[in-house]
């Protein structure tokens, strides 16, 4: 098991690396038109039409020449595909400089699997944020009451219940400030 530290540095030489291929690292925009929740709700109105969004990378899946990925932003999270094919090698070869909880902007197709699960076929990403320190747990999430309280935002990312807390009070104080 490595440490933070360690994994620390591994993503860091990673962002170097990435860095050294001519990549912008650090870009200054990206634009997107599209929320996650919407594409998810409708579908019929989004399928086979190019999209663009962006959000946290929450897991990763690597079949040879094809990467499934979810992604992740404030509405919602959408299963995304990256294909060799459709990338090419150099550009699917970077994928190798992305992590779990990274933050990426994706240009694609959406469409449904054989299982039905909608996804977005990638045409072209773009790194936006370089996560440096690992997520929580996936399965064990955050366990400690006093972690949860002292790193928020840790919790609102990784705990829908806290989200959706967070959510209810905003509007009630918003509401109550109205």
């Amino acid at each position: 098991m490595s440490t933070i530290d360690e994994i620390y540095q591994f993503r860091l030489q990673k962002l170097q690396d990435l860095k050294a291929t001519g990549v912008d690292v650090y870009p200054t925009k990206f634009q997107h038109d599209n929320s996650i929740k919407p594409i998810l709700d409708n579908f019929s109105n989004f399928e086979n039409i190019s999209v663009s969004t962006a959000g946290r990378l929450m897991s990763w899946r690597e079949h040879g020449k094809s990467t499934f990925a979810n992604l992740q932003d404030e509405t919602g999270k959408i299963q995304i595909y990256f294909k060799v094919d459709e990338l090419g090698e150099e550009v699917f070869g970077n994928l190798k400089y992305l992590d779990v909880g990274d933050i990426i902007g994706i240009s694609g197709i959406v469409f449904k699997t054989h299982r039905g699960e909608v996804t977005i076929l990638v045409k072209s990403w773009t790194l936006l944020t370089k996560s440096l320190r690992p997520l929580p747990d996936k399965w064990e999430g955050l366990q400690d009451k006093e972690l949860r309280l002292r790193k928020r935002y840790l919790d609102l990312l990784v705990n829908p219940d806290a989200q959706r807390i967070f959510k209810i009070r905003h509007d009630l104080v918003r509401g109550i400030r109205q």
